[in-house]
């Protein structure tokens, strides 16, 4: 694993690229979202005790690990979560995004039936909060997210979360907003 520095006060230039070990339990890496302020990186991949399954085509891997104090000091991982919901057909999720206390996963197919799930995990302990889900009448005319980078939250002042969710039927983002206090 490579991490390169953008140097401060430079005109586009970048430091010497660092490597460093793949995290214990992780065998291949397929998103990273990194929280500066706390100094945090969540990573989702595959590992022996979340195995890619055949015929995977770029999904985000079966399990999800934060990693604390990466840039400073000694990088440490504070929880893996290896049990990420699955769509029905047995796949995990196409695409991650962390915003304030939550990591969002967006299922690439049906999930229970629905289009477009969207599953909640805490960055506390990696546990699953709960579901997303769009009234019928919208889930219904929503189709795979197959983007990598498919979904996208943002933690508002209000403290309500705003995600917007790629759909690739009749091209469109959705946008659901979550109060996780309700």
């Amino acid at each position: 694993m490579n991490r390169r520095a953008f140097i401060k006060g430079s005109k586009g230039t970048w430091g010497e690229p660092q490597t460093f070990a793949m995290p214990e339990g992780l065998t291949q890496i397929e998103r990273i979202k990194f929280d500066a302020a706390q100094d945090r990186l969540y990573i989702s991949g595959y590992g022996p005790a979340a195995l890619k399954p055949n015929g995977e085509w770029g999904l985000m891997g079966r399990m999800v690990m934060r990693i604390d104090g990466f840039t400073k000091g000694t990088p440490k991982v504070a929880w893996t979560n290896a049990a990420l919901a699955l769509d029905d057909e047995n796949m995990p999720p196409k695409a991650m995004s962390w915003a304030g206390d939550y990591i969002f996963t967006a299922a690439c197919k049906p999930t229970a039936g629905l289009r477009g799930q969207i599953y909640v995990y805490s960055v506390a302990d990696g546990k699953l909060v709960g579901r997303i889900s769009a009234p019928t009448e919208i889930a219904q005319q929503t189709g795979w997210v197959d983007l990598s980078q498919g979904i996208l939250a943002r933690n508002l002042p209000d403290g309500r979360y705003v995600i917007c969710q790629e759909d690739n039927f009749h091209p469109k983002v959705v946008l659901h907003f979550w109060n996780p206090k309700g």
